[in-house]
């Protein structure tokens, strides 16, 4: 427990977000109750935090920080294109890191609380949080977020001849060196010597676009005199200049083992790792003293995005393990919180979040496969979110081929609709930009949109977020400490996420006017 002041200095306010966190996780894993953690404290509420449309990752993180829907500050979904080719946007989409920028704070239309925070004289730092960086021309503020790429095995000929494999957009050679008779055996991975076994072990590889955290294993394959290499789900940090000196002591974001051994997630390392995003917090605070920092865990969203069909809809084995695992998730996420309120003491603020909630998903249905149906593939492109499309086009499609386009989803494609501005307007998307390119398809509840090759439709048992906010299925919550009558007062109602923006610069005016 902490007691007493340490004497030392402290962030004036931790803003935490736990991505995709739905209240009731959170209230049972006690994610953000530091009545346990301080001395003679209350235990907070947990409020229900009303969402925008697109309800995903980075239209509400900009409504969070713009205090606006999507139709003001212009993120209009996960995925948005301004003025790209076709072309462009086909080899832009293999490589994530030359389709971050929604995420990024250049994708912004409007001012936001970073530009509050400056005009208060007051600084700050951030650690995986949406538009607190960009790739091209970072922000002075410090700040570092994470990319992921997937995992996969290499086989490499004893014969020490290379092969090489492609991260971000960069080419990394593997070779086999020498074994030493047993599992243990050098490989060359960039110039760089790794001993790698059956044991997982942890790696760095340096990138021209940042560091690049990596597990591997090795196995020999007797039958052809060859090794295997298995590279789990690799992390790219992206970082303002010297945010955390990276050393090859540094245990890394990567994860060793896959964390949700269930349906489509046997193949997906936890990345960033919940402890990671902590030590990181903590190390930023040492090094930068910010006023504010913005910490995002979204391990909660990932460990959802996997399991949660199987807790709403599998069998009762599964539905048991889902819900061990998803728990388990957020009893870290808790546990880490409370370690890092521990560090910091209880004369911050505390504001915790998550920008939208969860809910299953049966169906996916790939829009790029109706522009196909229509031959239309090499002259247009659909792109955007989950439960939103965006057509984009090098010349505007004429009436008859968009009239070919409504009536083949009215016949075939159930479920989906072709909505114009009014439907649009009304979903508080902007109207007249090329974000939402030329028209836009809605999907319904439990469908989402996949955009890579495939069929139309897809049966799935998987689970997503960016549907509608008034399904209450789709929203966040809100937790704080140090925020007035929302800390302790369940009776206060209907709060929004484009409220944040208002109530944090309220709450830190006010400090600074304080006598």
């Amino acid at each position: 427990m902490i007691t007493s002041d340490p004497g030392g200095w402290a962030p004036q306010l931790v803003v935490l977000c736990v991505d995709g966190g739905k209240m009731y996780w959170i209230e049972k894993s006690g994610v953000g109750d530091f009545s346990t953690v301080f001395d003679h404290e209350v235990r907070s509420v947990v409020h229900e935090l009303r969402t925008v449309f697109p309800s995903s990752t980075a239209p509400a993180h900009a409504s969070f920080l713009t205090g606006f829907p999507p139709a003001e500050h212009g993120v209009v979904g996960n995925q948005f294109w301004d003025h790209n080719l076709v072309s462009d946007i086909r080899y832009r989409m293999a490589n994530p890191l030359l389709h971050i920028h929604p995420y990024e704070n250049r994708s912004l239309r409007t001012s936001s609380l970073l530009d509050d925070i400056s005009s208060m004289g007051l600084s700050w730092a951030a650690v995986n949080f949406p538009h607190t960086f960009n790739v091209l021309k970072p922000l002075t503020s410090p700040s570092t977020y994470c990319l992921y790429a997937p995992k996969r095995i290499l086989v490499l000929p004893m014969s020490g001849r290379g092969q090489s494999t492609e991260f971000f957009g960069e080419k990394v050679e593997f070779s086999f060196i020498r074994s030493d008779g047993t599992e243990e055996c050098e490989i060359e991975v960039d110039g760089k010597i790794w001993q790698c076994g059956e044991e997982v072990r942890k790696f760095w590889i340096e990138l021209f676009s940042g560091h690049l955290s990596v597990s591997a294993r090795c196995f020999h394959n007797d039958q052809d005199d060859s090794i295997s290499i298995e590279l789990g789900t690799s992390v790219l940090v992206l970082s303002t200049s010297d945010f955390c000196e990276n050393s090859a002591a540094d245990e890394g974001p990567c994860s060793t083992a896959a964390d949700y051994p269930l349906g489509e997630g046997i193949n997906f390392f936890e990345s960033p790792r919940v402890e990671w995003v902590t030590e990181t917090a903590l190390k930023a605070l040492d090094r930068w003293h910010p006023d504010i920092i913005f910490i995002r865990y979204n391990q909660a969203d990932h460990a959802q995005e996997y399991l949660y069909w199987l807790l709403a809809r599998g069998n009762s084995a599964e539905q048991a393990q889902a819900r061990y695992l998803i728990e388990k998730t957020y009893g870290r996420i808790a546990h880490n919180i409370s370690l890092l309120a521990s560090k910091i003491g209880p004369f911050s603020k505390y504001l915790l979040f998550s920008d939208h909630g969860i809910d299953w998903i049966s169906t996916r249905v790939n829009p790029n496969a109706i522009l196909r149906a229509l031959s239309l593939e090499q002259c247009a492109i659909f792109q955007g979110d989950s439960n939103c499309a965006y057509l984009y086009s090098d010349e505007p499609l004429t009436g008859s081929d968009l009239e070919r386009l409504r009536k083949y989803i009215e016949k075939h494609v159930p479920g989906v609709s072709l909505c114009g501005a009014k439907t649009e307007l009304s979903l508080g998307l902007p109207v007249k930009s090329v974000r939402v390119g030329q028209v836009a398809l809605i999907a319904a509840s439990h469908i989402e949109f996949d955009y890579d090759a495939g069929d139309i439709f897809s049966r799935v048992h998987a689970a997503s977020h960016g549907d509608r906010p008034r399904r209450s299925a789709m929203s966040g919550f809100l937790r704080s400490r140090g925020f007035g009558s929302i800390d302790t007062l369940d009776t206060v109602e209907d709060i929004h996420i484009t409220d944040l923006r208002h109530i944090i610069s309220g709450v830190m005016t006010s400090q600074l006017c304080a006598p």
